[in-house]
């Protein structure tokens, strides 16, 4: 086997081909960590969006169920307004009968 002797110059090279690979290496790294990275704030964002989202839907369903309530409540009020009218026309209408009836008895005619 032969023994093979490099220069100074050869092994500086050598050496900084190594160190321009390894360099590379470093920043092809790097760079797979950036994207590495940005996909995982892409992900953060897409789950804060479906949260957003869940949260506006949460927040329609409140109102829509306020709204609901609300409604069953002017409508017991208005039928309540309504029994109260009734009341009253019935409670003038015995007055009425009850006057016409002890009218005649009172003067006696």
């Amino acid at each position: 086997m032969s023994q093979e002797t490099y220069s100074k110059s050869e092994i500086d090279l050598k050496l900084e081909k190594v160190s321009s690979d390894v360099q590379h290496g470093f920043e092809k790294v790097d760079l797979k960590f950036e994207q590495l990275s940005q996909k995982m704030d892409d992900g953060f964002k897409q789950v804060d969006l479906k949260f957003a989202q869940v949260d506006l839907k949460f927040d329609n369903f409140e109102r829509r169920i306020e709204n609901m309530l609300l409604n069953q409540e002017n409508k017991r009020l208005d039928e309540q307004a309504k029994n109260k009218q009734e009341f009253m026309y019935w409670a003038i209408g015995i007055l009425v009968a009850l006057a016409g009836i002890a009218f005649p008895i009172w003067f006696g005619k």
